[in-house]
């Protein structure tokens, strides 16, 4: 005997009439699987960079945040950096001058630069200056360094100069000065030359990272950290209620790569369905059909006693169904 079994897109299964052979019954749990779109990533607010605490070294930084769930983990926040940096900073706008009758330095043409000492180290040079200095053989005059104050944050406690005769080739160290102008009246120093990195600063920053909680996290958080943007490739764990992390060189960050995609999708079983048909016996058979005014479209021969059809869910404008 076979039986026709007309499916509707909105009202479930459903039937023809005059055989015994199929009854409707209630739901059924379906085999089919389909997709859930999981939870959105986190938004990351502006990053707050603060120099003078804690003991996050000098350098860039760029943050990104995930989160996650039983299934998995998001995919990446937007992307936060920030500088942070607790030296002096260098002196600028240097120039030098000179002055007759005031002192020593002999007639030539002298190159020179100014740095800013701190309780940590020395800061880079400031830029070069050049001056020719001619008195027709007096050389009685002063060298004179006029310098803008380096920036900070760090505080300055003195400043050094540097002299040579050639560009770049200062050699000739002077120290002690409070700032500027500086007079040297004689070029009789002790042999230096300008520092090629900046030791002013303690390394003492923090940067606050904070986030939004989206809807469905339940597992907490994933910061993670690079030095430039788009490299973040170390992260910490941060838990559940948490949406902030100061890091101030005390969180362990370890080598962990960010997903590339939402890892809480997931395949998730589909509702029970409303209606499924017990057919019987065996070896009567079952044309599927789609609509109101349907047209075969498949069909099954019940091999077993009891055979269930089982209707899905629409996926595409198509239904599913499982034989079990």
């Amino acid at each position: 005997m076979a039986v026709v079994v007309y499916l509707d897109e909105f009202d479930g299964l459903a039937a023809t009439e005059g055989s015994d052979a199929v009854a409707i019954l209630p739901g059924y749990p379906v085999a089919s699987q389909t997709l859930n779109p999981g939870i959105s990533p986190p938004v990351q607010a502006a990053l707050v960079a603060t120099d003078g605490v804690g003991s996050l070294h000098d350098g860039s930084y760029s943050y990104v945040v995930t989160a996650l769930d039983a299934q998995g983990e998001t995919a990446i926040s937007n992307e936060q950096s920030a500088t942070v940096y607790d030296g002096s900073g260098s002196p600028s706008a240097l120039v030098a001058t000179s002055t007759p009758g005031t002192g020593t330095v002999p007639d030539g043409t002298y190159f020179a630069v100014v740095t800013a000492v701190t309780a940590s180290g020395e800061s880079l040079p400031s830029n070069e200056a050049t001056v020719i200095i001619n008195t027709g053989g007096a050389n009685n005059s002063s060298l004179v360094l006029t310098f803008a104050a380096a920036p900070g944050p760090q505080a300055v406690a003195s400043y050094n100069a540097y002299v040579g005769t050639s560009a770049g080739g200062e050699n000739l160290k002077f120290t002690g000065f409070v700032g500027s102008p500086i007079t040297l009246a004689s070029l009789v120093g002790v042999f230096g030359t300008p520092p090629v990195t900046d030791t002013s600063s303690d390394n003492k920053n923090e940067i606050a990272v904070s986030w939004s909680d989206p809807t469905g996290e339940t597992g907490g958080f994933y910061v993670y950290r690079g030095t430039s943007p788009g490299n973040e490739n170390v992260a910490t764990f941060v838990a559940h209620g948490t949406l902030t992390l100061t890091d101030d060189g005390t969180p362990v960050f370890t080598p962990r790569t960010p997903p590339t995609a939402n890892g809480t999708a997931q395949s998730a079983p589909f509702q029970p369905t409303t209606k499924f048909l017990e057919i019987h016996p065996v070896g009567g058979s079952i044309s599927i059909a789609i609509g109101p005014n349907p047209s075969a479209v498949a069909n099954h021969q019940v091999v077993e006693d009891g055979e269930r059809l089982i209707r899905g869910v629409q996926v595409n404008a198509k239904h599913k169904f499982a034989f079990v």
